[in-house]
């Protein structure tokens, strides 16, 4: 058992240690000197609902943890993260302290300290997602007033909420201090933004005078690295939009694919990398469209701006590996300009290197990882300047070697020319000679050609006349208009001929005895002279087997018709194939039979407001017969008992259904013709023949007439 001396010194001895402790973790202001806060002497709370408050914090004080890792990195979170400092002031005297942030892109940074007046948590406010007049101080950095009002030491709570890496590099000064240390360091921005900016414009003046187009995209990649790091530090929401939130979170990404687009070009026109490398030149079309992609998308992309920031962040990183692998490609390939270019890029890369490394954690926060992009873009522009300086003073001197070795070929040139000029001349004069003799005998041949011309037209006026007079015998052995009238009626009739050329291969034929009424329509083998020619065998014979032989079965004038033509053209001795299609309808006027045959002739019969296509036999009349007998079919249209009062039958050729025409140039078709003649049948027959002639014409628009086009319509009343 310990005695009781014996536990008064454990417990002395344990407070000491306990105090000698948490000494350590006490920060402490110094009256003159800025004192960089220890990530060790904070501690945090990850707040991943990013919801609690203040008061909720108090609550949960027990589970802060001091930061053991030796940087304030939090890497690209959603949570909110809470730090918890206790701070002692050692100078009562100086009680107008700043706590400086440390990392001018944070978007959302508040400090809670306890007032002993109201008794109440005081929040004051600043970030990089805040407009200018909200924040506790109006600069780029992040600062907070601090002011101490117990002689022990002071708590304070800070909330930091960021779609940027989360990582803070602290430190606390007096006012007079931290302002002087803000002064030196934006007097050495603006040297810095000062000299990208001759640099900028000395090379667009360069770009004007030389029409070099390497110097303008180095003025967009001056332009770029400008606006990019101006981003990076807050400059450019201090000095282009302070009261507009709205560019807080979007600027950096844009301007980083900004500068990834225009340093791309520069390296392709600057190293000429398609003279080099193909693959080369395909990767950096990825990276100046991947980069214009994130300068335009923050302008449409208003969910997660963090997302924007990795991207820019990454796609900055496989910039630098994809440039780096394309100038490598170039200088193998004995580029001596891309040596330049990569002497130049290697200081840009490692500032590059170090950003990135800094903001995953990798690197700890300090004057060098803060300020090494900066330092690595004025090198990489300075040294590229010179590359382009370099560039310049070989292209001009390649220019005056060209001028040199220009002037001396064009004065040996001068020399062969006056040579060869009088060699030509004379030449010439002898080709003139011969082109003389040429002139006389091509005047000759033109002479004998305006003959055979005048020759030629006279034969075809001629032909065309004779042609003509033809078609006026063709048109006089057709039945007469006077025919169908008295049969069928003056208002219930109409033909529409319409020949391919002046004469037909289509024709039409009509009896009308005491018995019977008998209406044909045929269709030739050809159009023009041999078609016309077919349908006046085709008329003769007709006329022949149903006046003379008195055969008025359809069925049987097409049998009489089939033989009449195959003996004529001695078919079955000879090559000869010609023959027609024809359909044929007969009218017994004592018993009302109405009989229908046809040779691939289809024909409608409308009764009853319907429409009925007649079907024919598919065998023409004539041509080739591999059959022992040819034998037509005969169709009875209606039985005894159904016979209507009154009907139309319309007979035609093919050519109107086989005609080319419309949007997508196809045939009309049987089909659409029978609809077409159904919707009209109502109207009178002189109207129906206007409407059939308007459908054709309107279906052939611009193309040719392809074949002879004949329609006969008839009302036949019983």
């Amino acid at each position: 058992m310990l005695s009781s001396i014996q536990k008064i010194i454990l417990f002395y001895f344990f407070s000491f240690i306990h105090i000698a402790i948490f000494s350590q973790n006490v920060i402490t202001t110094h009256k003159e000197k800025s004192v960089k806060i220890l990530p060790n002497q904070i501690m945090f709370l990850e707040d991943k609902s990013a919801q609690l408050k203040i008061e909720e914090i108090i609550k949960e004080t027990a589970k802060f943890r001091y930061i053991t890792d030796n940087k304030i990195n939090f890497g690209y979170t959603k949570s909110a993260i809470w730090l918890k400092l206790e701070i002692k002031n050692l100078y009562f005297l100086v009680n107008d302290y700043i706590l400086d942030m440390g990392i001018p892109t944070l978007d959302y940074v508040d400090l809670y300290y306890f007032d002993v007046d109201t008794k109440k948590w005081v929040m004051k406010k600043t970030g990089d997602c805040r407009k200018l007049s909200e924040r506790e101080t109006q600069t780029r950095q992040l600062l907070f007033h601090l002011f101490f009002s117990s002689e022990d030491k002071d708590v304070f709570y800070i909330r930091i909420k960021t779609n940027a890496s989360l990582q803070a590099n602290l430190q606390i000064a007096p006012k007079e201090t931290i302002f002087s240390e803000i002064i030196y360091i934006e007097m050495a921005y603006a040297f810095f933004f000062g000299m990208l900016g001759v640099m900028l414009f000395y090379n667009f003046f360069l770009f004007i005078t030389l029409k070099d187009w390497a110097y303008f995209w180095y003025t967009m990649t001056v332009l770029g690295t400008i606006f990019f790091i101006a981003s990076l530090v807050g400059h450019s929401i201090i000095f282009l939009f302070p009261e507009n939130i709205f560019w807080s979170d979007k600027l950096l990404p844009m301007f980083s694919g900004f500068l990834v687009s225009a340093a791309a070009t520069f390296l392709y026109v600057f190293v000429n990398v398609r003279k080099y490398t193909k693959i080369g030149s395909y990767l950096l079309y990825f990276l100046i469209i991947s980069g214009m992609f994130l300068f335009i998308l923050p302008l449409f992309y208003n969910q997660n701006a963090g997302k924007l920031i990795i991207y820019g962040t990454l796609l900055g990183l496989v910039s630098v590996i994809i440039n780096l692998i394309v100038v490598v490609i170039c200088i193998i390939k004995k580029s001596t300009i891309a040596k330049f270019y990569l002497f130049a890029f290697s200081f840009y890369i490692a500032g590059v290197f170090v950003l990135v490394l800094r903001n995953l954690g990798v690197l700890p926060i300090n004057t060098f990882t803060q300020y090494a992009v900066e330092s690595g873009a004025s090198l990489e522009i300075l040294f590229l300047a010179f590359a382009l300086s370099n560039k310049y003073n070989k292209f001009r001197k390649e220019k005056e070697d060209a001028t040199k070795d220009s002037l001396r070929i064009q004065k040996e040139a001068n020399e062969t020319l006056e040579q060869k000029v009088k060699l030509r001349t004379q030449e010439l004069s002898e080709v003139n000679e011969e082109l003389g003799q040429l002139n006389h005998e091509l005047n000759i041949t033109l002479r004998q050609s305006e003959i055979q011309k005048n020759e030629l037209t006279k034969k075809n006026e001629d032909i065309t006349a004779s042609i003509s007079y033809a078609s006026r015998i063709q048109i006089a052995i057709l039945p007469l208009e006077e025919e169908f009238e008295k049969t069928f009626g003056k208002q219930d009739y109409f033909i529409w001929n319409k020949p391919r050329d002046i004469v037909s291969g289509d024709f039409y034929w009509l009896e009308n005895t005491e018995d019977y009424i008998i209406l044909a329509v045929g269709d030739c083998t050809g159009h023009g002279v041999p078609g016309a020619l077919m349908s006046m065998i085709g008329v003769n014979f007709l006329d022949e087997i149903v006046r003379t032989k008195k055969i008025t079965s359809p069925d049987c004038i097409l049998n009489e018709l089939h033989k009449s033509i195959r003996i004529s053209l001695k078919q079955k001795e000879s090559n000869n194939r010609d023959g027609m299609d024809i359909s044929i309808i007969t009218i017994d006027k004592k018993t009302k039979k109405i009989e229908f045959a046809a040779a691939k002739n289809p024909a409608f019969v409308i009764f009853n407001n319907q429409i009925v296509q007649l079907r024919p036999d598919k065998m023409p009349i004539g041509g080739e017969q591999r059959e022992q007998e040819r034998i037509f079919t005969k169709i009875n249209v209606f039985d005894n008992d159904t016979i209507p009062t009154e009907l139309s039958f319309y007979l035609f050729s093919d050519g109107y259904q086989d005609q080319f025409g419309g949007k997508e140039d196809k045939k009309f078709m049987i089909k659409n013709m029978r609809e077409m003649i159904f919707k009209n049948h109502l109207l009178p027959f002189i109207h129906q023949k206007e409407m059939i002639e308007t459908i054709f014409e309107s279906w052939k628009g611009k193309n040719s007439q392809i074949d002879d086009v004949l329609v006969v319509g008839v009302k036949i009343k019983l």
